[in-house]
């Protein structure tokens, strides 16, 4: 399976690409969607994250995508896995974000899907996490299910 471009029922995700730093940094400009994800973040900050995310991509060959619209190409949020350490051991992690127009939908659980199916069943990974605040019931809901 190709991992660079992936789709669900209703999005199209692309491997995160150098170009994709205007739409991240929209995401961590909106104080809604950054509420539990830290606070937002100022354009340095966000240039770091984007490096980081295309980096892992470069390094681990899976990683963040930029998520769309199927129908209107809009952008809708980013979601994938990344390796990380908890506690000094490593770990994969679920992520996910979704622009606040499109929360309610479903997206970030198509996400977090996607993003499942591809650890087990194309990287073959054998675990993995997902963090949330423990304030944050929609994305508790969304790793619920």
């Amino acid at each position: 399976m190709e991992l660079d471009r992936i789709e669900t029922e209703h999005l199209i995700g692309n491997r995160i690409q150098q170009d994709d730093i205007g739409l991240l940094y929209r995401m961590y400009t909106n104080d809604e969607v950054m509420y539990t994800l830290g606070g937002t973040k100022i354009f340095r900050e966000a240039k770091e994250s984007h490096a980081q995310m295309y980096e892992h991509w470069e390094k681990y060959n899976f990683g963040v995508y930029i998520f769309k619209d199927k129908v209107t190409d809009e952008f809708v949020g980013r979601g994938g896995l990344k390796k990380t350490q908890i506690e000094g051991k490593d770990e994969i992690e679920v992520l996910y974000a979704v622009m606040p127009k499109f929360w309610g939908k479903g997206l970030a659980l198509e996400m977090a899907k996607k993003s499942i199916e591809i650890a087990f069943e194309h990287l073959n990974i054998e675990s993995l996490i997902c963090l949330t605040w423990a304030e944050n019931k929609k994305s508790l809901k969304v790793m619920e299910r």
